[in-house]
């Protein structure tokens, strides 16, 4: 139900220039810098919003400041996920980026040397497996009531225009 829902916006994102750019390892060190900023921007407001530990976000500010940058000052507008089912629809976002993000990160030996782990924390989800945290989120997921999987597909494509539009301004300098 969730990737149907999303499915959309999931593919547009693959075509995302900045993460194509990590994919690739095409990216610069200015230009992976402000991605990292960008998405630092929305994870903070994202896990506050969607009740989750501030996980993700501490893994941007580290390869920050790895990489000598402090975080930007703005933040996305994220919309609160207050009940079960809609934290499970944001949940299934950041759960699935982290699946993708630990393939983006092998993806910058070339910038940041191979074995690096400083500057690449968020995408190889601090050396956590991102495979077993997507099966405890599975099931998680189905542990909700089919009545509540609308409200978690809304949630999911709540989350996934925020963070769409969010991470489309990421070569902004006032990001």
């Amino acid at each position: 139900m969730l990737r149907v829902a999303t499915a959309d916006v999931h593919e547009r994102l693959h075509g995302h220039n900045g993460l194509a750019a990590v994919k690739s390892g095409t990216i610069d060190l200015p230009r992976y810098r402000l991605l990292l900023q960008r998405l630092h921007g929305f994870y903070v407001p994202f896990e506050a919003a969607a009740g989750l530990p501030p996980l993700r976000s501490v893994w941007l500010a580290r390869d920050l400041a790895a990489l000598g940058v402090v975080p930007a000052e703005g933040a996305a507008a994220v919309p609160a996920f207050i009940t079960p089912a809609a934290q499970i629809g944001a949940l299934y976002v950041v759960e699935g980026a982290a699946l993708g993000g630990h393939g983006l990160a092998k993806s910058l030996g070339k910038l940041l040397g191979r074995d690096a782990v400083a500057g690449r924390r968020f995408f190889a989800c601090d050396g956590a497996d991102p495979g077993a945290s997507w099966r405890a989120f599975v099931i998680r997921l189905g542990d909700i009531p089919a009545a509540a999987h609308p409200q978690a597909a809304t949630a999911a494509v709540a989350a996934f225009a925020v963070f769409e539009s969010w991470v489309g301004g990421w070569e902004a300098t006032d990001a």
